[in-house]
């Protein structure tokens, strides 16, 4: 299977070719990877692409829907493979779960026509109409494919959690990530932060860190999600009132750790040490996996690096 991900760090599509085995349970091998940096006027456009009008907006799903299909073709020709099919979240543009809504482009059909390959896509909105959040794949797979694990950790332009508790699978969004991280970082001049070189270097500023864990998406304990709305809406308000762009990095690190931490706690069936597997990559090449314990309402990380 091909994988297509366009997620909300808008840093490039994600292109992975993944192998599939069931023997008494599943596994997986992760054959051959490519993250494709956007075109520059492509990548503002879908940026922006919840300002455009409808007509230009349909326009960018067609269009996004044949860049992506173009990559795969020519992903699959200079690896000579030929996959069962190519899976396609696409690009979110709004994501309103309360209103039934998550809208994604990178148009199926158009994909297809470009690849030449068998396409799956539209993972959300069924999960969405059903009173979901519109995110069903992501916890069975985290389930199946590393049963072993207590949490399993995201960090992508937003955080987001899964675990077992009982005999049900919760999962959820922790907190804003790269979206901000690298929004904060772009505005001292860099695609990121290198090393975690500023979150070190920032003082902790306690007035800014209670405003953000105050924020009400952090209230609500039922299951929930983050899209570019509530950026807008909750938390650049709060960085309205900031004191410096190193300081922004380091509150954010900070910020995270507190509601990884309360999010184990509160989610899980008995509270004392847990194995967690965290993933996160962008293009610029901080990339890592790793474990970590969830103890006491803390959370410590371990092998990770570039």
């Amino acid at each position: 299977m091909i994988g297509l991900m366009s997620g909300t760090s808008g840093d490039g599509l994600d292109l992975a070719f993944c192998h599939f085995e069931f023997q008494q349970e599943w596994n997986f091998e992760i054959v051959l990877a490519e993250t494709i940096p956007f075109p520059e006027k492509l990548g503002q456009n879908l940026a922006d692409s919840h300002l455009l009008s409808a007509l230009e907006l349909a326009l960018l799903d067609v269009e996004f829907g044949k860049w992506m299909g173009d990559q795969v073709k020519r992903f699959c020709k200079e690896n000579q493979i030929k996959p069962m099919a190519v899976a396609s979240h696409g690009h979110t543009v709004f994501h309103q779960p309360h209103k039934g809504l998550s809208l994604q482009i990178g148009n199926g059909w158009s994909l297809h026509e470009a690849s030449g390959e068998v396409v799956i896509c539209d993972f959300r909105m069924k999960d969405v109409q059903l009173g979901g959040q519109g995110a069903p794949l992501v916890p069975i797979g985290d389930a199946l494919l590393f049963p072993q694990i207590d949490f399993c950790l995201n960090l992508g332009g937003i955080s987001n959690i899964s675990m077992q508790s009982g005999d049900k699978r919760i999962a959820f969004d922790v907190t804003p990530f790269n979206l901000l991280l690298n929004a904060e970082a772009s505005k001292l001049g860099k695609p990121y932060d290198d090393g975690g070189a500023w979150a070190k270097a920032g003082i902790l500023n306690l007035e800014l860190l209670e405003a953000l864990n105050s924020l009400p998406f952090y209230q609500h304990s039922r299951a929930k999600s983050l899209g570019r709305e509530n950026m807008e809406q909750d938390f650049f308000p709060v960085l309205l009132f900031r004191i410096g762009f190193r300081i922004d990095i380091a509150l954010f690190a900070i910020h995270l750790e507190d509601q990884l931490a309360i999010g184990a706690r509160f989610n899980s069936d008995a509270f004392g040490f847990y194995r967690l597997s965290s993933f996160g990559k962008n293009r610029h090449g901080y990339a890592f996996s790793g474990t970590a314990q969830v103890d006491g309402g803390q959370a410590y990380e371990q092998g990770c690096g570039r």
